[in-house]
Order: C-alpha cells, then sequence, then structure tokens
C-alpha cells in the first residue's frame, strides 16, 4: 500500500518556485548557453526577486544539477516500472530511448550538465529531493517520493546491475566481462549526444538503438577473439586480452577529451590539443589492431619465403 503524503502550505510553495526556477532555465538551454542566461530574466518570468533564486540556487550551475537530480529520479522510476515489465537488454535498451527523448526535447540540458560533471570528475555530492519536490515534480508518477537518489551519481552504476542480470538470465554470454560492457554503454551514451545533441539530437536515438544491436549480436559472436590468428610456432598477433585493453583505454580517454574537443568545456571553442589526442587515439588504436598485425603476417609470410627459397637451393 502506498504512503500517503500530506504536504503544507510552506513545503508545497518551497518546492513548486524551486521546480518552477528550474524550468524557467531548462526553457532558455533550448536556445541559449548557460552562462549567457541572467538570473534576473529567469526570475522575471516567475516571478521573483533574484535574492529568492539564490536561496535556492547559491550558484547558476546548482540549478543545473538540480535539473539532473529531477531527471534522474524520473529515470529511476521508470527503471523500477520496466523491471517488471522487461528483460534486462530491454531495460538498457529503455534507459537510452528515454535519455534520448530527452536530448530532443532539451539538447542544451545536456550539453551543459556533461560539461559540469565532466569537469567535476568525482568531487559530486547531491542532497536528495524533498519529498514534496517529487511528488509535484511528477504528479502522476505514483510512489516516486520513495524513491531514494545516490549522493554522488558516478558511485552507482544504472546500468551495471542489468549487464550482470543479463549474463545470469542468459541473454548474454557468460564470458562477457561486465566492466567493459558498462563502460562501452557509457561510451555510447556521452559520445552519440557529444556528436549530435546541437545540430541534429533527433539523429540519437536511432543510433542508440543501432548500436546497442550491434553490441548484443557482437558479444553472442564472439567479440574479444583474436583480431588474428596464426599457427603455433609462429609470431603471436593481437590477443583477445591486448585488444580488449585496448578497446577499455579508448573509451576512457575519449570520455575524457570529447568535452573539450567538441567544446563543450571551453564555450564553444574546440581545444586543438584534445582534438589532436582524440585523433592520436583512434589512430593509434587502429594501428595496434590492424596495421601492426598485418605488417607482421607480412614480415612473416616472407621470412617462410626466404626459408622455402633457401631450403630449395640447399636441396638442389
Amino acid at each position: 500500500m502506498e504512503k500517503e503524503y500530506t504536504l503544507s502550505l510552506r513545503e508545497r510553495k518551497h518546492a513548486q518556485t524551486k521546480i518552477a526556477l528550474a524550468e524557467a532555465v531548462m526553457e532558455r538551454l533550448k536556445t541559449k548557453r548557460l552562462k549567457d542566461i541572467s538570473v534576473k530574466e529567469v526570475c522575471e518570468t516567475i516571478p521573483v526577486s533574484e535574492v529568492t533564486f539564490y536561496n535556492y540556487f547559491p550558484k547558476k550551475t546548482d540549478v543545473l544539477v538540480y535539473i539532473l537530480q529531477l531527471w534522474r529520479l524520473e529515470m529511476e522510476w521508470h527503471l523500477m516500472v520496466w523491471e517488471e515489465e522487461k528483460s534486462n537488454l530491454e531495460v538498457i535498451e529503455a534507459y537510452f530511448d528515454f535519455a534520448a527523448q530527452g536530448v530532443e526535447e532539451y539538447p542544451g540540458v545536456m550539453a551543459e550538465a556533461l560539461a559540469y560533471f565532466t569537469q567535476k570528475r568525482g568531487c559530486v555530492h547531491l542532497d536528495d529531493l524533498s519529498s514534496a519536490e517529487k511528488i509535484l515534480a511528477f504528479p502522476e508518477l505514483p510512489g516516486i517520493e520513495e524513491i531514494q537518489l545516490p549522493s554522488n551519481p558516478k558511485e552507482k552504476k544504472m546500468l551495471g546491475k542489468y549487464v550482470s542480470r543479463a549474463i545470469e538470465a542468459g541473454e548474454l554470454p557468460s564470458t562477457t566481462d561486465i566492466d567493459f560492457i558498462t563502460h562501452t554503454l557509457d561510451a555510447y551514451f556521452i559520445g552519440s549526444m557529444l556528436a549530435f545533441h546541437n545540430d541534429e539530437p533527433v539523429l540519437i536515438r536511432p543510433l542508440y538503438r543501432k548500436m546497442l544491436n550491434v553490441l548484443w549480436k557482437g558479444l553472442w559472436q564472439g567479440p574479444y577473439e583474436d583480431i588474428a590468428t596464426v599457427t603455433p610456432g609462429k609470431l603471436q598477433m593481437t590477443s583477445k586480452r591486448s585488444a580488449k585493453k585496448s578497446l577499455h583505454d579508448v573509451t576512457t580517454f575519449f570520455c575524457n577529451d570529447a568535452p573539450d574537443g567538441c567544446g563543450i568545456r571551453s564555450g564553444g571553442k574546440c581545444a586543438p590539443m584534445a582534438v589532436v589526442s582524440i585523433g592520436g587515439i583512434f589512430s593509434s588504436t587502429f594501428m595496434t589492431l590492424y596495421i601492426v598485425p598485418a605488417l607482421y603476417s607480412i614480415i612473416e609470410g616472407f621470412r617462410e619465403y626466404i626459408g622455402r627459397r633457401h631450403r630449395r637451393e640447399a636441396d638442389a
């Protein structure tokens, strides 16, 4: 039985004002960067004083964090519902689909959020929302006030547990590396948003679906098999362990450098070093997984040819 909450007039007014301020900022993020939105223009639409704004949000970036808390709360509620209705892989797909819908509606919000949390790295602490805020922000979602949000969103990997459950349920191979797949999903999630959030956010949803479909199929087809095979005694080429590590490193470096390379951290100006870094990462990975093994194969073939020629000359 759901617990009934009776909100006092003070609780209701406090929550309504805070939510209204957040919604006003969200609307402006459709056309402006956060740094270009003045507190005065936001307050005029409520209307409240600028002092009131700063009572709720001491820094302008605090309202961005609050918007992300509301999004996370809504997502947690949907995940709870999806767990009862869908398979584990379908839950992951629904998560990506829901996020893509949000980006389509408010592309600027996610761009600003990615920049903010990337700059913060691991130093993020969030207070949970009040019951009044949860109920009034999402009155159509029953029981949402019972959901407790993590104090640091980076500490709780939302998708890791579904990957683990998918392996246990036989939806993914038993040899699947949970951490690697979780990092891969994070890269899909962030990378697609960075690439299309400004110009073509409608492309994000179909791109997510295609990438996830390829990932699930690839895992069953042995994505960690050796990139190239050689006969016993010959030069060992790129193994599944080194290939896996290379892809893991690429994912990590890309997530770190992409905000700079796309200009999210620097007011729309791309950082040349970040662009060079990203290019170097992908080119070196391509070299490691394909070019170097191919060269080794050519060298081995040439050595065999020379060996056979010397043997023929010796026999003659």
